[in-house]
C-alpha cells in the first residue's frame, strides 16, 4: 500500500512523464529510475576567477590574486611546524620555553620596580630628614663638598688643608732667576700674615725682571686652584671705570656659582699697572679688605706694577712692596740660557749666539723681555738656511 505521500508523488511522476493512465498503470509499467548522486569539485585551473561587478553599468573588472612581497616569506600551512602551532592554539597549549621566557621577564621586570620604590622612598625619607633639620642638612652638605672636592683635585680635605708657603717658594726661587731676595722677602710676607683675612702685596721693580712671571708661579702653585682670580687692567677705560669693572669683577666672585671663597684662601692677581693707577689700587684694596671681614673669608692680593713707583706715589699701609732688582749680565746669560732651552736651541751648536744675545739685550732697562723673541727669530733663520 502507498501512502498519501507517495501517491502525491506519482502524480507528480507521471505528468513530467506525459502519461495519463492511473495509479495502476503507473504501477505495471513505470521503469525505476536510478539517481546518480556522485559529483566532483572543478580544478584549480577550472574555477572562476573572484570578480568585482561596476555597479555603475561598466564591465566587471577582474581582480588578481594577492603575490607575496619581495623577501616575505610564505609559509605552507601543511608544513609540519604550521600544524603543530594549530594543534597547539587548538588545545590551548603554550611552548614551556616561551612561557618560561615569559616568567623571567616579569621577575626582571617586578625586581627593578621594586629596586626603585625602595629608592624612590629613600630618597624621600632623606629629603624629609634634611628639610627639617636644619643641623642635618648642613653637616650633608659639608660631607658632600668634601667627597667632591677629594674626588676633583686628590686632596682630603681640601677647603680645610693647612697653607703652606714653603713649595711655592720653591719654585720661585728656581724658576725666576736673580730674584732670591725678593722672593725671601715674599715668602717672609706671607707666613708673617697668614692669620689675617687680607694680605695685600705689590710687586714693583723694572721691565723684564720676573715680576709677571713670579704672578704665575704662584698662581700655577696655589693650594687652591680653584680659587684663582686674573685682573688685567685695561687702559682705554678712565679710572673710574675701571674702578666699575673691578668692582664688577668682585662680585662675580663672590657671587658666582662655581667659586667658593670661604674654601681656603683666595688669590686675587692684578696685573699691568701703572704708577698712575696708585689711588685707584688703594681704593681696590680697602675694598677687597671689606669683603673679607663681611664675608668672613681669607684673601691674597697680588699688584702686579709696570715700573717703578715716583717717590710721591704712596700705596697704603695695608699693601706690602716687594722690590724686585735689575737683571745683571750674569743673569741676563742665565736667563738666555734657560730661554734657549725651552726653544729646543742648543747653545752649544751655535758658537757665538750666546754672546750675541748678551751684547744685544739692555738687562737693565728691558731685563729679559727681549730674549725670548731674539730666540725665535733666530730659530726661524736657521730653519730658513737649512
Amino acid at each position: 500500500m502507498l501512502d498519501k505521500d507517495d501517491d502525491q508523488h506519482l502524480d507528480a511522476v507521471s505528468i513530467f512523464s506525459g502519461s495519463s493512465g492511473g495509479q495502476s498503470d503507473l504501477h505495471l509499467h513505470r521503469k525505476p529510475r536510478k539517481y546518480d548522486f556522485s559529483f566532483s569539485l572543478p580544478s584549480p585551473q577550472q574555477q572562476q576567477q573572484p570578480m568585482d561587478v561596476d555597479t555603475s553599468g561598466g564591465n566587471p573588472i577582474q581582480l588578481s590574486l594577492a603575490t607575496p612581497r619581495p623577501g616575505e616569506k610564505k609559509q605552507k600551512l601543511n608544513s609540519g611546524r604550521a600544524r603543530v602551532k594549530m594543534r597547539k592554539l587548538a588545545s590551548g597549549e603554550t611552548d614551556s620555553s616561551e612561557a618560561g621566557d615569559r616568567g623571567c621577564s616579569c621577575g626582571k621586570t617586578l625586581r627593578l620596580r621594586t629596586v626603585v620604590c625602595c629608592s624612590v622612598v629613600l630618597l624621600v625619607a632623606v629629603l624629609v630628614a634634611l628639610i627639617g633639620k636644619q643641623d642635618l642638612r648642613e653637616e650633608f652638605w659639608k660631607r658632600y663638598k668634601e667627597q667632591y672636592h677629594e674626588l676633583l683635585y686628590g686632596v682630603e680635605d681640601y677647603c680645610n688643608q693647612k697653607f703652606d708657603f714653603s713649595a711655592t717658594a720653591g719654585a720661585l726661587s728656581s724658576g725666576v732667576i736673580g730674584q732670591l731676595e725678593a722672593t725671601a722677602k715674599l715668602e717672609e710676607i706671607v707666613n708673617r700674615r697668614r692669620n689675617e683675612r687680607c694680605t695685600s702685596i705689590a710687586l714693583l721693580g723694572s721691565t723684564g725682571v720676573g715680576k709677571s712671571l713670579m704672578a704665575d708661579i704662584i698662581a700655577k702653585t696655589f693650594q687652591w686652584q680653584s680659587n684663582v682670580h686674573h685682573f688685567f687692567w685695561d687702559y682705554r677705560f678712565t679710572p673710574e671705570k675701571r674702578f666699575e669693572r673691578f668692582q664688577s669683577f668682585l662680585y662675580g666672585i663672590r657671587h658666582g656659582r662655581d667659586v667658593e671663597l670661604g674654601c681656603g684662601r683666595s688669590l686675587i692677581i692684578v696685573d699691568h699697572l701703572g704708577s698712575g693707577d696708585v689711588d685707584t689700587i688703594n681704593k681696590i684694596d680697602a675694598r677687597l679688605r671689606f669683603v673679607a671681614d663681611k664675608d668672613d673669608v681669607q684673601l691674597m692680593v697680588l699688584y702686579v706694577f709696570q715700573g717703578a713707583l715716583t717717590r710721591d706715589q704712596h700705596l697704603s699701609r695695608f699693601i706690602e712692596r716687594v722690590q724686585l732688582r735689575s737683571l745683571e749680565e750674569e743673569d741676563l746669560r742665565a736667563c738666555i740660557k734657560l730661554e734657549a732651552a725651552e726653544f729646543g736651541v742648543d747653545l752649544d751648536q751655535h758658537p757665538g749666539l750666546l754672546e750675541e744675545l748678551t751684547s744685544s739685550v739692555d738687562g737693565e732697562r728691558y731685563g729679559c723681555k727681549p730674549v725670548r723673541a731674539k730666540l725665535a727669530f733666530h730659530s726661524k733663520f736657521s730653519k730658513n738656511d737649512s
